[in-house]
């Protein structure tokens, strides 16, 4: 999928937009985590100077404003933009923050990259000693025996989220076989989120929910969707058909065991 593609999409220009948009789907039926990161579109004008300290008072900000809601980054997609960032710029308010991991490899413009595991074992203790949440993320079958294993060794504890990323363009196709035939294979419980991406999304959606999972859905994970409360009002629809509904903070906090 060309990023030309995405050209239309309605996304936040800054930050006021973003803590608004937010409080709508608060206010509508419910938000509990939101994706950030210090190289977001809406500080794409900020000088590098003085970057991480807008990044910073942003997430102050969202957090007096939505003060329940969870910052989650994705931690291989920041650093194949900056390597050198710190764990203090990336996560200043830890106790607030979720880091998804690709465990085993990822996809970048439809290479497969691999990652060392010791890499990913040094990363989640440091994590975890910060008091971060991780999600491990799972792109392939190869990337499920890594995955055991964090979890046999107690670096993941069983029934934490795992979330699966098909995203095409040389990993598995975003598609309900997919999903079913990598969730099949994994034998520890776990707590599943799914990316609903592609054209294929409604169907991905409908399948993790009638499956008793969770599911994400991101502006960029779509082309038939043209803003994010648009794509926000669909997953309600689709989800309030099989009477499912929105993770309210304090229910992502009892999954997440995040206790006052």
């Amino acid at each position: 999928m060309s990023h030309e593609k995405f050209l239309s999409y309605s996304f936040p220009t800054n930050t006021k937009e973003f803590i608004e948009l937010c409080q709508k789907f608060i206010s509508k039926t419910g938000l509990a985590i939101v994706e950030t990161d210090p190289y977001m579109s809406i500080f794409s004008n900020i000088d590098n100077d003085t970057l991480f300290e807008n990044y910073k008072n942003f997430l102050l900000e969202l957090k007096d404003k939505c003060p329940d809601l969870l910052f989650c980054t994705n931690y291989h997609e920041i650093i194949i933009i900056d390597s050198s960032i710190t764990e203090k710029e990336l996560f200043p308010l830890p106790k607030h923050s979720i880091v998804s991991i690709y465990i085993n490899s990822y996809y970048k413009n439809g290479k497969k990259h691999l990652i060392e595991h010791e890499t990913i074992v040094d990363k989640i203790k440091v994590w975890q000693n910060l008091g971060l949440i991780v999600i491990p993320i799972v792109c392939t079958i190869e990337d499920i025996n890594f995955l055991e294993k964090i979890i046999e060794d107690g670096l993941i504890s069983e029934n934490s989220f795992v979330l699966f990323e098909f995203s095409g363009s040389g990993n598995l196709q975003p598609s309900p076989e997919n999903y079913k035939l990598v969730k099949s294979n994994i034998k520890s419980p776990v707590n599943i989120i799914l990316a609903c991406e592609g054209q294929n999304w409604e169907n991905l959606a409908r399948t993790a929910i009638v499956n008793s999972d969770h599911i994400r859905i991101g502006l960029k994970d779509s082309l038939a969707v043209q803003s994010n409360e648009l794509f926000y009002d669909k997953i309600i629809s689709i989800s309030s058909a099989f009477g499912r509904s929105i993770a309210k903070s304090n229910e992502m906090k009892k999954i997440l065991k995040i206790y006052p």
